[in-house]
């Protein structure tokens, strides 16, 4: 209850509705257990647990909770192009200075279309999830549909490159609220990148896999 509230104070009211969980058709919400399944059984085999309730179920308690407030629509473009969704609790401990931009998410293209998505996370576990502190309920959600958002528009290409999430103020004259949105790497805070090289490679344990590559079919005769 704590992380809904604290995510309609960070967001506007509308863009909460875009996220999955209240507004999918009857045939996307009945396909959304297995996708949500099928997406933290790989991330848990593939992606490092970090060093806070660690353990696999643990791990697949958060990812799970986060995967269920996205829509299965985008789940699904997420999983067609073989991008493996990480908790990645390195970004809890980025170096940054005062003006720096943290990063709340990033995308690590492999070059042929898909690759691995890590978005923040403390290892707060969900029954512990605190109004006063931030955790990866806040922004993981949000960070996963907006990127997906990015792919289904064309615009994460294989020559892409790496991708930064980040939050930012949008003011509208009477008030401001904190949105969340993704830019490639070169547009990014480079002083942030520069500060935290240890976020120049995924946190994964296994080769992440790659997007299905079909050959298309020869035409007759040919």
């Amino acid at each position: 209850m704590a992380s809904a509230w604290k995510k309609l104070l960070l967001i506007p009211l509308a863009a909460t509705f875009m996220l999955a969980g209240c507004s999918e058709p009857p045939q996307e919400a009945a396909r959304k257990p297995d996708v949500v399944a099928q997406m933290v059984e790989n991330s848990v085999s593939i992606c490092e647990k970090g060093p806070v309730n660690a353990t696999g179920a643990e791990y697949a308690a958060r990812l799970t909770k986060v995967l269920n407030d996205v829509r299965t629509t985008k789940l699904e473009t997420l999983q067609a192009k073989g991008i493996t969704v990480c908790l990645d609790q390195r970004l809890d401990h980025q170096t940054t200075g005062f003006w720096d931009t943290p990063a709340m998410g990033v995308f690590y293209n492999n070059g042929t279309g898909g690759g691995t998505l890590t978005v923040y996370d403390n290892g707060t576990q969900p029954a512990d999830a605190s109004f006063w502190k931030r955790d990866t309920y806040d922004w993981g959600a949000t960070a996963v549909d907006s990127f997906a958002r990015h792919m289904q528009k064309g615009e994460v290409t294989p020559q892409s490159g790496n991708w930064y999430a980040y939050t930012y103020t949008v003011s509208t004259g009477k008030s401001s609220y904190t949105a969340l949105d993704w830019t490639k790497a070169a547009k990014f805070d480079q002083e942030t990148i520069a500060k935290n090289p240890e976020l120049q490679k995924p946190p994964i344990t296994a080769p992440a896999p790659k997007a299905p590559i079909t050959t298309p079919a020869k035409a007759p005769g040919a």
